[in-house]
């Protein structure tokens, strides 16, 4: 039986350890003898309140080697999930920071050099290169924002835009995700997380 957004709610806990058995998660956990699923544990949680309707949690999970990130969506039809993985030459940062290490395909070009990176709107199409022959085309999906509270925390709620690019090729990662965080007021000091990322099944993680 699929989980509900509440049943969610309850599972994304700090200090919750759960199995990741989506395909990737099971490849390396056979490789380091960890038997079918990959042990991860909850490190921190974001609980999102999207404007207009919709709740959402941000999950960062760990594991010995990694850091990944579970999105959870409360759509009509049931929760969505995402499962997004840190980009090694897209490192997170402020806009300033992304621009610096040359990541301002990101962004549409602005129209004059006047305008600040961190007034710049995002990219309509995106492109990430497989290998010499092949580059994959992403677009913009609807943009998202809200507020946030992350677990454990100070109990500040914090401002944020979820970004999304899709491809139609067959992929590993058929999403490109920016998480981006402000305090309300900062933007020039908007803290943004990139990630690799596809969908996940429901009973590919659990306890």
């Amino acid at each position: 039986m699929s989980r509900c957004f509440s049943d969610w709610d309850k599972l994304l806990r700090p200090g919750r350890r759960l199995k990741l058995r989506d395909s990737a998660g099971r490849e390396e956990a056979a490789e380091r003898g960890l038997g079918e699923a990959l042990p991860v544990e909850v490190s921190a949680i974001s609980r999102i309140q999207f404007k207009g309707a919709g709740k959402g949690l941000l999950a960062e999970l760990s594991d010995e080697d990694h850091l990944m990130y579970l999105l959870v969506e409360d759509l009509a039809a049931g929760p969505r999930l995402t499962l997004g993985f840190e980009v090694p030459d897209v490192p997170p940062g402020t806009r300033s920071d992304l621009a610096e290490a040359g990541c301002c395909w990101l962004f549409e070009p602005p129209k004059s050099k006047r305008i600040p990176v961190d007034a710049w709107d995002y990219a309509e199409e995106i492109h990430n290169l497989i290998d010499d022959d092949t580059e994959i085309l992403y677009s913009l999906q609807p943009v998202l924002s809200g507020d946030f509270v992350i677990e454990p925390g100070d109990g500040r709620k914090l401002q944020m835009r979820l970004v999304r690019w899709l491809t139609d090729e067959e992929v590993d990662c058929p999403l490109f995700l920016l998480f981006e965080s402000a305090e309300a007021g900062k933007k020039d000091a908007s803290f943004l997380v990139p990630l690799a990322a596809h969908e996940l099944l429901d009973d590919e993680i659990g306890e």
